[in-house]
């Protein structure tokens, strides 16, 4: 058939399509079946192929199936990550206690030795969660390689240093930045004279997330992170061969799959404008994903369960590198081995039995995707340029605007929530019963520290409503 054929019976395709859904509307408007994200931008229910933009920078090669490591004591955690390794994990993700992800638990960095001596580091995909103390512990694990006489350029390593995110997780500290700023650039060069080859920082949108910021904000937040580390790199003195690898992307995948999907692509769009117009030569742009934390729910915990696997999903088929999954009991304190097998299995499914990694961008030419990933690109782009022009990331936190235009993001889609315009399955509709916590080794420890002003804060969107079932 010709392309004029092919065009004709597309047409008339459509149509048949059109004139069997006006008959089902019943003279309601057509409008009536398109939906609107949270960022304002419409979905149709029928959007013709697009021309597919390429988000991809990598074959079709399965992600790194990670394991969040967080507990306190030492031997537990030695324990958890061989269990995990043994058990199908990739690698590990190590969250340490001054992360903004820690809530209240992580590891100690004194304890990073012990935790990793049965571990073969150079063998393993590691990622360290860190916070404040960032550039100590990646010395410290630049130490125990060097024990261990091991090439640090056989190594899969993530240092995840981002000073910016725990800045904006503590709402102070933003005049330490120039001095910090400095450390970490002499950091990061001895750290690639010694031939390790990062990412040594971490673009991590997760706390803009948490803080309610919608998709847009996370990107934006995330894109100024980046264009702030690329500074730093060059005021060290750092060439190509090592700022082209030196900076990883981290975003929150949620259960609004297409927005997740969109979102993971339009990251990787807009990092590769931004290398682009630094000079960078082309190369990988690495993306990291950990489910969302303010998606779930301690009312119908189980029901996390699926949010987790659809925001799983999404990330992947948006084109996550690496990923790790929240424990389905996360909202009740720390997990024990029952939720943290679950976490792995829901990827492990997904790779082995489903097959997901197997087409390379499975979303690129759908008209409803490549609409939305562009949109959001476009819009998150706007707002990077408003961060830019109030003095960059840093100056922006500073100043309170940044979290000032996340807190009006937040307080509306809180506002939509309580409305019943967001629905969140098991609490604000089809309620479940109250139940006891499910396989958790601690509660949360007990916060006394009041908030400061210009801190991002941690939020689960359930929150209110399970205070109100409650």
């Amino acid at each position: 058939m010709t392309h004029a054929g092919h065009a004709a019976a597309a047409a008339e395709a459509e149509a048949g399509w059109r004139r069997l859904v006006e008959k089902g509307l019943r003279g309601r408007p057509f409008s009536d079946l398109v939906s609107n994200t949270a960022e304002g931008f419409a979905i149709d229910p029928l959007t013709p192929p697009a021309a597919p933009v390429s988000a991809f920078d990598r074959p079709a090669t399965p992600w790194m199936r990670l394991q969040r490591i967080d507990h306190p004591d030492a031997g537990r955690s030695a324990a958890l990550s061989l269990e995990a390794l043994n058990g199908g994990a990739d690698g590990l993700a190590l969250v340490f206690s001054d992360a903004p992800g820690a809530r209240g638990f992580g590891i100690a960095a004194d304890d990073l030795s012990d935790l990793l001596r049965d571990v073969v580091i150079d063998a393993c995909p590691i990622r360290l969660e860190t916070g404040i103390d960032g550039a100590d512990i990646a010395a410290r694990f630049a130490a125990e390689t060097e024990a261990r006489r091991i090439d640090p350029a056989l190594m899969q390593l993530s240092f995840g240093i981002d000073p910016l995110s725990a800045y904006a997780a503590c709402g102070q500290d933003f005049d330490r930045w120039p001095q910090t700023r400095a450390a970490i650039g002499a950091l990061v060069a001895r750290l690639a004279t010694k031939r390790f080859r990062g990412p040594f920082l971490a673009a991590d949108g997760r706390r803009a997330h948490e803080a309610g910021a919608d998709v847009a904000s996370e990107l934006a937040f995330v894109a100024a992170a980046y264009v702030a580390y690329l500074r730093l790199l060059a005021e060290a003195g750092l060439g190509d061969d090592v700022t082209g690898a030196a900076i990883e992307a981290v975003l929150a995948a949620d259960s609004d799959q297409f927005m997740t999907i969109a979102k993971f692509r339009a990251a990787r769009l807009m990092l590769r404008r931004i290398r682009s117009a630094s000079g960078l030569t082309a190369g990988p742009i690495r993306i990291h994903g950990e489910t969302s934390w303010r998606m779930t729910t301690r009312r119908d915990p189980y029901s996390n369960l699926i949010r987790a696997a659809i925001a799983a999903f999404a990330a992947g088929a948006g084109g996550a590198d690496s990923l790790a999954v929240l424990p389905f009991t996360a909202p009740f304190g720390l997990a024990g081995a029952v939720p943290r097998r679950l976490a792995l299995d829901t990827q492990s499914i997904l790779l082995e039995e489903a097959n997901l990694y197997r087409v390379v961008d499975p979303s690129a030419g759908s008209g409803s995707i490549e609409a939305l990933t562009e949109d959001l690109a476009a819009e998150a782009w706007r707002r990077f340029q408003a961060i830019e022009a109030e003095g960059g990331l840093a100056a922006s936190l500073r100043a309170g605007a940044l979290q000032g235009r996340i807190a009006t993001e937040r307080a509306a889609r809180l506002a939509a929530i309580a409305d019943g315009v967001v629905a969140i399955v098991g609490t604000n509709i089809f309620p479940a019963p109250a139940s006891l916590p499910p396989d958790i080794e601690a509660p949360f420890p007990a916060s006394q520290a009041e908030e400061p002003a210009f801190a991002l804060p941690s939020i689960r969107l359930s929150q209110a409503a399970e205070s109100e079932a409650a």
